[in-house]
């Protein structure tokens, strides 16, 4: 990623440690590359959320406002689906002009 996945494990331990970790657009496909994409979806407001997985643990990937690739760890497979059903839905309600905003950093 950032550091050309300057190495899975310092990666990880990032995932590990804060909420969600920020990319640049440059590195999302670098993420894909190494990581097993579960779903991938488009969200036709924010580009795609992806559910990821890596060495038996979840992650959520999706793209900010300005363009950053947010990833976030998941405890299962199941809190990981939850996620992605309930910003489908936010996503889907913007489409619709609803006005609604999503804090992609908490």
């Amino acid at each position: 990623m950032e550091e050309s996945i300057l190495s899975q494990e310092i990666f990880i331990n990032r995932l590990n440690n804060k909420k969600v970790v920020l990319l640049p657009p440059s590195r999302l496909t670098d993420l894909i590359n190494h990581f097993e994409i579960i779903k991938e979806l488009e969200t036709f407001v924010s580009g795609k959320i992806r559910i990821l997985k890596f060495d038996q643990t979840y992650y959520v990937q999706e793209l900010t406002a300005k363009d950053e690739a947010a990833v976030r760890k998941m405890n299962s497979k199941e809190e990981a689906e939850n996620f992605v059903n309930e910003r489908m839905i936010i996503y889907e309600k913007m489409w619709d002009g609803c006005g609604c905003k999503v804090n992609y950093y908490e």
